[in-house]
């Protein structure tokens, strides 16, 4: 009983452990939180690259909406010029209200613009042979009948007013419409191809 009770009071033992096992682990502990603390860090980085580079790319493409649209604003007046100055030099094609009738003649152009955007591409496809043969002149007379087919939309749709009295007239006012929307597109720059690259 007596060494029982002395038993009690004698010093708990202590464990064993060596201080410099436990100074080579503490480094490793920090080194593995570290190493945590880096692999957050360089993930939010990667997630920030991810959403610039989305921004990137919806800003460049807003922007080359924007460039897209304004080319074709472009193009429509410079369409509208040169309607009116066929208006002016070659007889045989009129507009209801005259020459100073520049709400027709930019309705009228816009109306153009369009068939010549929409139509002209089939229509030089599908005569690219006959364009061929006789040397470029049939692209003349594609010109020609699309001045027909959008005086006939003008006025079919809008009341527009505006009169062909025969081929020839047609076949001159889409020449000089050609060349001085040409002169207008080149001066504004609406024909510049965009040759940037894109950067990486």
């Amino acid at each position: 009983m007596l060494y029982h009770r002395l038993r009690v009071f004698e010093k708990p033992k202590v464990s064993n452990y060596n201080s410099t096992e436990v100074t080579n682990v503490l480094p490793l502990v920090a080194d593995g939180r570290a190493l945590q603390k880096r692999g957050i860090i360089d993930l939010f980085k990667m997630r920030l690259l991810l959403l610039a580079g989305k921004l990137r790319l919806g800003i460049l493409g807003l922007s080359l909406l924007l460039r897209g649209i304004m080319k074709l604003i472009l193009r429509w007046l410079a369409t509208a010029l040169a309607v009116g100055v066929a208006l002016w030099l070659v007889p045989g094609i009129s507009i209801l209200g005259g020459f100073e009738d520049w709400g027709a003649i930019i309705l009228f152009a816009l109306i153009l613009s369009l068939v010549n955007m929409v139509i002209k591409p089939i229509l030089q496809a599908l005569s690219l042979p006959i364009t061929v043969l006789t040397l470029g002149l049939f692209y003349l007379v594609v010109n020609a009948g699309l001045l027909y087919f959008a005086s006939w939309v003008a006025n079919g749709l809008f009341n527009v007013g505006f009169s062909i009295e025969s081929f020839g007239s047609a076949f001159f006012a889409s020449i000089v419409i050609s060349i001085v929307s040409a002169l207008v597109n080149a001066v504004t720059g609406a024909n510049d191809k965009d040759r940037k690259k894109l950067s990486s």
